[in-house]
């Protein structure tokens, strides 16, 4: 389900970017304007695809991150242990 609403959002972003140029396009250009809007709508949704992929591997890469920063910390608690333990000895 993440990745279908990192793509929806992906896309509808790029649609909101793009709103600029297909105005213009479908006012000046008629017809051939709204071909080139189609084509734009076909290659937003490629190009939506590509920003979902990065964006998924940032939020997994961030969840990793998180997971190794707990794991860090405890080893570093459990050397602190260890060198109060070796110097009792």
């Amino acid at each position: 389900m993440t990745k279908v609403w990192l793509y929806i959002t992906s896309w509808l972003k790029l649609n909101l970017i793009m709103l600029v140029v297909y105005i213009p396009l479908g006012i000046f250009l008629g017809t051939i304007g709204v071909i080139i809007i189609l084509v734009l709508i076909l290659g937003s949704l490629a190009a939506a695809k590509d920003d979902m992929k990065k964006r998924y591997e940032k939020k997994q890469n961030k969840k990793t991150a998180a997971l190794a920063k707990y794991e860090f910390e405890g080893f570093e608690q459990a050397l602190a242990v260890t060198a109060r333990e070796m110097k009792m000895l």
